[in-house]
């Protein structure tokens, strides 16, 4: 629609006023779960949400204004039908001091690689031990 419309259009149509109605009756329920689901090691930001049966909808960014002396993230969820556990990890958009190469790390976990945010599906069996890995990685 960008490339055919101006963005005062876009903005009008039934499907993005369904998207930001979704995000606001979520964002409160976001933030609760982002708390409830997330701890520091020391500059890495760590949500775990296997926990969960469902994720509300939110800003991702949001953990950053959240940790702001952190500067890299990594979240943590099921994938689909629970085959695998998924990896999300990033550099912070505001506290840009992180030198870890997110690519190089996923690489060595066996997937795609891109310098400042990528995922990884992580197989159960190896998993948590994986997650350690990633999370002593970035400590820079």
């Amino acid at each position: 629609m960008l490339k055919t419309f101006y963005i005062d259009k876009v903005l009008q149509t039934a499907e993005v006023g369904r998207r930001v109605k979704t995000y606001l009756e979520n964002d409160f329920r976001f933030l609760q779960v982002l708390n409830d689901h997330t701890r520091i090691d020391q500059n890495v930001i760590i949500t775990d949400f296997r926990k969960l049966k469902s994720i509300p909808v939110g800003n991702w960014f949001l953990i950053y204004t959240l940790y702001p002396e952190c500067n890299v993230s990594v979240r943590i969820q099921w994938g689909p039908r629970k085959k695998y556990v998924t990896t999300t990890i990033g550099h912070s958009i505001f506290n840009r001091t992180c030198k870890t190469d997110i690519g190089r790390l996923c690489i060595e976990c066996g997937y795609r690689g891109h310098k400042g945010a990528d995922a990884c599906p992580l197989d159960m069996a190896s998993a948590d031990s994986k997650l350690v890995e990633i999370i002593n990685n970035p400590k820079e």
